[in-house]
């Protein structure tokens, strides 16, 4: 009896062993190196079984693109999902994605290309039949579009009306790959839920705003039903005529070139978002010439209705290349009762990024008490954690990473019993902090920082690691602590000096979580694509 049962659970065991073997290799991901040193019968038999495959021909190609043309020859990509094509040469290398398009089976399609008038639209336009997501990025600013480049990729979307995610992204913001034909087929896609453009669409504000062109406004009202994402990039007055009334919308991205009073209240009459991010940072040439892009703090308080999200984040008033910020003292209209009233609307927040909307003490505390589920915080605060203060420091039960300006705990940076304080209030208040920064301004600030290193240490049993970060958009280092996982000293030695131990954010706080996943291929390629470009 008991051999029986014996028997039994080592079959099962077995059963599920495969079962887990069978689903990881659905899930993975092949290149063309996957076929170096396979036989040709091999190599049709791993084709065949393939969901997802990436295959890159450009400059960093470790193989030849004469030897990947003898591998893949022949092959049939039967069971074909997702395909990652990026070349710099398309009219030497399309040769190989006829077949591959031809797949039944295949949903995602996610080309990355230097010159966009190489993409032959009318002949893919036969192809990829059940395709439902496209990506489309961009690498080089030249050669601009032709002429018959917006009436071919406008003619491919209509060819596939399945889609239910478009993405286009340029690397300089500057090619104009979305035109008014392109703009009305986008607009008439009945199933497209998720929308992304990084670049600045010139010909939409003709297209959306009036009512001339192919979709002009007696017909743009009825379109972009199913929208419930979208990311892009223009001017406040063709953004408000784009997300109006769109209360389908959970997720949205915004880059804005100019601002005006009616934006934000356009903003926060879309109560069902769960996903905000706002930018500043590609302004217009008249809102360069001062550096940034101006913003009344009192006017974020429009953004108090969105109590369903997840992760907001405003980054305003980023520096460009004509010099660094000017101080700025608060709004008369952003006091401590306006603060609190804004960091108090957003209960299911987890993760919050505010950048240039200075906020004070008790805002903090707000944050706090009721965002019990935030994990990533990143302010613009001079957080005072002196011991009078410190104890009316709420609990932050799930934060993983803060990020303030400043913060102050004591008058001698050197005093031993003050910094302990610290680490104990940081270890109490804060149990799943993993990493903590602020701004690299004085030597102070980083014998403090070694010093909180080394008592979290001893507090928490886990190594703490003096670390910094640079930030491209700002233009400024931040320092900080962070436990050793958070940093590149993870896969060091534990003699590296600590002024090479940079911070390393970890995937887990990365935008990718909070929105629209792909069913069609594994997150983790999304996630990685995504960050890459």
């Amino acid at each position: 009896m008991l051999a029986s049962v014996r028997i039994c659970r080592n079959a099962g065991i077995e059963a599920w062993r495969k079962e887990c073997q069978h689903i990881l290799q659905l899930r993975r991901v092949h290149h063309i190196e996957s076929f170096i040193g396979l036989s040709a019968g091999e190599r049709l038999q791993l084709a065949a079984k393939i969901r997802h495959l990436v295959l890159a021909f450009d400059e960093d190609t470790a193989i030849p693109t004469e030897e990947a043309a003898e591998l893949l020859e022949g092959l049939v990509f039967s069971n074909l999902r997702s395909l990652e094509f990026s070349t710099n040469d398309l009219a030497s290398d399309m040769d190989y994605v006829p077949d591959l398009a031809e797949s039944q089976k295949l949903k995602v399609f996610d080309l990355g290309i230097d010159d966009c008038n190489g993409i032959p639209w009318q002949t893919w336009n036969q192809q990829f039949a059940g395709l439902k997501e496209l990506v489309v990025t961009v690498n080089e600013e030249w050669p601009l579009p032709d002429d018959k480049f917006d009436k071919g990729f406008a003619d491919f979307l209509n060819g596939h009306p399945r889609l239910t995610s478009v993405k286009i992204k340029d690397a300089l913001l500057r090619v104009g790959l979305v035109g008014p034909e392109t703009f009305a087929s986008l607009a008439g896609c009945e199933g497209l839920r998720v929308l992304h453009s990084t670049q600045t669409i010139s010909s939409w504000a003709d297209c959306v705003v009036s009512s001339s062109g192919p979709c002009g406004t007696n017909t743009f009202t009825h379109q972009f039903g199913s929208l419930e994402e979208l990311a892009m990039n223009d001017r406040c007055e063709v953004v408000r005529h784009l997300i109006r009334n769109r209360h389908n919308l959970l997720r949205l991205e915004l880059s804005l070139r100019d601002y005006d009073k009616n934006m934000l209240p356009c903003v926060g009459a879309l109560t069902n978002l769960t996903y905000l991010r706002i930018s500043t940072a590609n302004a217009t040439a008249d809102a360069a010439a001062t550096g940034f892009i101006e913003v009344p703090f009192d006017q974020f308080l429009a953004l108090s209705s969105l109590q369903d999200l997840e992760y907001l984040c405003i980054e305003t008033h980023v520096p460009t290349r004509h010099g660094p910020l000017p101080s700025r003292d608060l709004s008369a209209d952003w006091g401590a009762s306006e603060q609190e009233r804004f960091l108090s609307s957003f209960p299911n927040l987890q993760h919050v990024v505010l950048v240039g909307i200075e906020i004070g003490q008790s805002a903090f505390y707000t944050l706090g008490k009721n965002a019990t589920n935030l994990r990533y915080c990143h302010l613009t605060i001079d957080l005072d954690l002196t011991p009078s203060e410190a104890s009316a420091l709420p609990d932050f039960p799930s934060l993983e990473h803060l990020r303030v300006d400043r913060i102050y705990h004591a008058t001698d940076a050197f005093d031993q019993r003050s910094n302990r304080v610290l680490a104990e209030t940081l270890r109490d208040r804060m149990p799943n902090l993993e990493s903590l920064l602020v701004l690299k301004e004085e030597e102070l600030a980083t014998t403090m920082l070694l010093a909180l290193a080394e008592n979290m240490t001893q507090l928490c049993a886990t190594r703490w690691v003096y670390c910094d970060t640079y930030h491209v958009l700002s233009v400024h280092y931040d320092c900080g602590v962070a436990i050793r996982e958070r940093t590149n000293l993870s896969a060091r030695s534990q003699s590296v000096a600590p002024i090479n131990v940079r911070y390393r954010e970890a995937s887990k706080h990365d935008k990718s979580r909070f929105l629209a996943r792909s069913v069609h291929r594994p997150a983790d390629l999304t996630e990685t694509t995504e960050r890459r470009r």
